[in-house]
């Protein structure tokens, strides 16, 4: 082969290396351009424990305000969350594992160009061009009678309903839509709101409302009840027919009344105890009023707001006739419960207790056992359990040394969070005493001292009613004993049986 040979040869491998290489290159940028970010909303009683602690070590005082989670993107698995504290807004990122990843200050917007200040908020609807119309909605927003949303929160209850009534408003007849709002358990609100639709552009107007404020059952005042046609003041939009992302308009517009609302997402994923919800809008809503009133919400397709802040929606009635696209919605997933079985065993008796305690949880619908040695147990499945059953012998009336040791560093040094999960206890003992009681209690006091809810097994009678319970489960294993009998793995049974039904309950 020539020297010119030889260099051609050469270089027609370098140009196909480049064209290969440049091939990759422009593949692989495609592929990644095509990669989009996805998030879905995300429940503040459904953050995992290890997320719940590091918003509390960085922002103690903290108020959650939006949480979403990334499905899909450069970071999946990562909470994206905004916190309010000290008066200040803050953008906050938070990897699986716990890490807070990013902490960025949210820079006031009348403080930016363009911000506050620069932003416009339309008021001028032209509603000379529409015919009203009392009843029908828009895809976010239902006017037909019947139709009822409940929102709750841990201290909060509020149903809307869409009656069968109207009012005239000026020479517009409007759908009257009531709030009945209650606080741990107390009415405190009900007001009529008044709506309609105009049909050809298919904008929800507000026209106004009147408010009853209670305390102690009673009518105390009336404040933040307007009317668009009292002097000064106009009707709003409370829903567009057409959504347009980042669009801002006035709602209410009353001297004593300038709510506000801009569309900041149009593609949300949210769940909720009445289902997941997809193809959503989330909108803030602001105040010309009071520069410091700010909230947060969230509307389904044919459903209605679905969050209002910490208020979710639990559950929602369709009126008569009314229908909902399956592509919106998907319903609520049957509730499960999974209940952990950790023992100390080295004789094989109380290992029995704890198959025995299984099977009590397996009588459950939707309830599943894992029975593992305490010594196996992992962090993800202290983690996953909606509720734990310990179970060890009784070594001079105390917890196994060796046992003692592992269930205290998985709330000192894993800093698993307890909070709320249900727990039970049963013990084995050579003796007719023995301690076996004391062990049970002790193990409860680590349950309780980490905030669990403790219960024990139920005895019924022949009619199948509670009788009574008992703090927990044992057996007596001793050389007197012939050994553990059918009475004694039934307390171990019906403890595992209580257990997985409190944790349902629960669950629901």
């Amino acid at each position: 082969m020539s020297t010119r040979q030889l260099k051609s040869g050469w270089l027609g491998a370098i140009l196909v290396t480049v064209g290969l290489f440049t091939m990759l290159v422009v593949v692989g940028c495609a592929s990644g351009a095509a990669a989009q970010e996805r998030k879905v909303s995300v429940l503040q009683s459904e953050l995992p424990a290890v997320i719940r602690k590091a918003i509390e070590r960085a922002f103690p005082k903290g108020r959650i305000i939006r949480i979403e989670k990334e499905v899909e993107g450069e970071d999946p698995g990562q909470y994206d969350l905004e916190i309010r504290s000290g008066g200040k807004e803050y953008e906050v990122e938070i990897s699986p594992e716990g890490k807070v990843v990013e902490t960025k200050e949210k820079v006031p917007e009348e403080a930016t160009p363009g911000g506050e200040q620069g932003k416009k908020w339309t008021d001028s609807f032209n509603q000379e061009d529409c015919t009203f119309s009392s009843v029908g909605g828009n895809r976010f927003f239902i006017l037909e009678p019947g139709h009822q949303i409940t929102l709750e929160s841990r201290t909060e209850k509020v149903v809307i309903t869409v009656l069968d009534k109207t009012k005239k408003i000026g020479d517009v007849t409007t759908r009257v839509v009531e709030e009945r709002e209650e606080k741990n358990g107390e009415l405190k609100e009900i007001s009529r709101n008044f709506f309609a639709v105009c049909r050809e552009r298919g904008d929800v107007f507000y026209f106004g409302e009147e408010v009853d404020i209670y305390s102690d059952g009673k009518i105390v005042e009336h404040s933040g009840q307007w009317r668009a046609d009292e002097k000064n003041s106009r009707e709003g939009i409370i829903m567009p027919g057409t959504i347009l992302l980042g669009a801002r308009h006035y709602q209410e517009l009353a001297p004593n009344a300038m709510d506000r609302a801009e569309i900041i997402s149009d593609d949300v994923t949210m769940k909720t105890p009445a289902g997941t919800f997809r193809n959503c809008i989330r909108v803030e809503e602001t105040s010309g009023i009071d520069a410091g009133d700010i909230c947060y919400k969230t509307y389904a397709p044919g459903v209605g707001i679905i969050q209002d802040d910490d208020l979710v929606l639990t559950k929602y009635t369709k009126a008569k006739g009314e229908s909902i696209s399956l592509e919106d919605v998907t319903p609520i997933e049957k509730k499960t419960a999974d209940v952990l079985i950790a023992y100390d065993s080295l004789t094989g008796n109380t290992e029995r207790m704890a198959q025995a305690a299984a099977k009590g949880v397996k009588r459950v619908p939707g309830a599943v056992a894992a029975v593992k040695r305490v010594s196996e147990v992992t962090r993800q499945d202290l983690e996953a359990a909606e509720a734990i059953v310990l179970g060890c012998p009784a070594y001079y009336a105390n917890i196994p040394g060796r046992m003692k040791i592992v269930i205290d560093n998985w709330s000192w040094k894993m800093k698993v969070d307890f909070t709320d999960k249900v727990g039970g206890a049963f013990a084995t003992g050579g003796g007719q005493m023995g301690g076996k009681e004391y062990v049970v209690i002790s193990l409860l006091l680590f349950m309780i001292n980490n905030r669990m809810i403790v219960a024990g097994p139920l005895y019924q009678d022949e009619e199948g009613q509670d009788i009574w319970a008992e703090v927990g489960a044992g057996a007596m294993t001793g050389p007197i004993d012939p050994g553990i009998g059918p009475k004694e793995l039934d307390s171990a049974s019906r403890l595992g049986e209580r257990v997985a039904r409190l944790a349902l309950k629960l669950e629901e």
